[in-house]
């Protein structure tokens, strides 16, 4: 399987075999308000201060395909597009591990345009919500999106935001049940947060479409969220200590 990191290479070729883009949302540099605390101006914060958050672009692709659990964007011509398919812990288009799944099913053919919000990661709440759901931001921006959503629905929590949104089930072909398509037209909006720097836009997202118009913002609670004792669930190992201190500063857990 061929591949190439950058979309605009193809775009610059035969548009009828490859794709057809445009930019979306250029590339961005985020300052963030160094927090209080001890010791104060702490070098991780420090370093952060200053973010770059990629371009994001919209790509169509006749007869474009997705593949695996890994969510690799491919062209009709069969190359991997790595700007459409990044994958945690990898620094280049060809370490995507769909290069090495042997267990890939051929392509499921589906007719008519279909857009693609799945990607890397979301089983996890925080992917679901701040990777997939603002690629539907994106393509209406563009416009309406096409009928058919391309996404895992599989689990509980994805259902329920689905719902919320007003999203039928009927125009959802659910990724984690039919892992390769190949489209007609592969409508791909980037990944809206390749960093995880979680960029303004994201968040004004999903308050306009999650927070009801009448809700108003009660100030002065404080709430810590734990991230339980699960193994692997990226706890806070000192975590006796920080609650006993947060619970003399009003948080409630």
């Amino acid at each position: 399987l061929p591949w190439q990191h950058s979309l605009w290479p193809l775009a610059s070729s035969n548009r009828s075999n490859f794709c057809t883009t445009g930019r979306r949302r250029k590339k961005r540099v985020l300052s963030i308000h160094v927090p209080p605390g001890v010791p104060e101006a702490h070098p991780t914060f420090v370093a952060e201060a200053e973010q770059v958050v990629p371009r994001v672009v919209l790509a169509e692709l006749p007869g474009g395909r997705v593949a695996g659990p890994y969510r690799a964007v491919i062209t009709a011509g069969g190359r991997l597009v790595g700007e459409l398919s990044p994958y945690f812990g990898t620094n280049s288009a060809n370490q995507n591990p769909v290069f090495v799944d042997v267990r890939m099913p051929a392509p499921t053919p589906v007719p008519g345009q279909v857009s693609v919000l799945a990607a890397r990661g979301d089983v996890s709440y925080y992917h679901f919500l701040t990777d997939v759901l603002p690629r539907l931001g994106l393509l209406e921006e563009h416009g309406p999106a096409p009928e058919q959503l391309y996404m895992p629905a599989s689990l509980p929590f994805q259902r329920q935001l689905l719902e919320l949104l007003g999203i039928p089930t009927e125009r959802v072909i659910d990724a984690d049940q039919v892992r390769h398509i190949k489209a007609d037209l592969l409508v791909v909006p980037g990944l809206p947060d390749p960093d995880l720097k979680t960029p303004p836009w994201i968040v004004d997202f999903l308050r306009s479409r999650f927070l009801p118009p009448e809700l108003q913002r009660v100030s002065g609670r404080r709430l810590y969220v734990t991230r339980g004792t699960r193994r692997g669930n990226r706890v806070v190992t000192n975590e006796r200590e920080v609650l006993r201190a947060l619970g003399g500063l009003g948080f409630t857990v």
